[in-house]
């Protein structure tokens, strides 16, 4: 004859301590709610990207493309490095965009001197006082001949931006860029 073996269960839970867990996970998610609207996180941009994202161009041609911003905020300030493959491209030149000239007020940008092949470090800022600039626009546009055939990836890194309080911004969505030389 097998024996019977007895096992304790726990009772079911009762209705009321159901009832306490989900109103004291209603009553969290209110608390960090409020928390949240009385301390607004900075916005962070939507990104910085290569415009065109890629393009097909021929050997000996000049081209440009622009470091482009989407949806940024009182930016007063830019740093970026761009890598590129030295063999199949070649920087013509590099000029402020339009983005922090809509402001009105003066600009700047500085460039690594001298430049070493392959990697484009720059920065470009608006002089003076007053608010940053909002919205899309070219930040920097760069100008560059194909030497010969080949692909080369436009690789933004080390990107930072500066806010009206001197607030840096460096983690912000970054899209490569990408030409190919027939």
């Amino acid at each position: 004859m097998a024996k019977e073996k007895l096992v304790k269960t726990s009772p079911a839970p009762k209705s009321g301590k159901s009832k306490n867990y989900v109103a004291g996970l209603i009553i969290i998610i209110i608390i960090i709610a409020i928390v949240i609207s009385l301390n607004p996180i900075t916005a962070i941009p939507d990104g910085i990207s290569v415009q065109p994202a890629s393009q097909t161009v021929k050997s000996g041609d000049s081209f440009t493309v622009n470091i482009y911003t989407q949806n940024l905020d009182d930016i007063r300030a830019f740093e970026f490095t761009l890598s590129y493959n030295k063999d199949i491209l070649e920087i013509s030149s590099v000029s402020d965009g339009e983005f922090l000239k809509s402001s009105g007020r003066e600009t700047y940008l500085f460039r690594r001197d001298p430049p070493i092949e392959g990697i484009e470090h720059a920065a470009t800022g608006v002089i003076g006082p007053g608010a940053g600039v909002n919205g899309d626009g070219a930040l920097v546009s760069i100008q560059f001949r194909a030497k010969g055939p080949g692909n080369s990836q436009l690789g933004l890194s080390d990107v930072k931006l500066v806010i009206s309080q001197s607030q840096l911004i460096n983690n912000v969505a970054l899209t490569n860029g990408g030409i190919r030389v027939v």
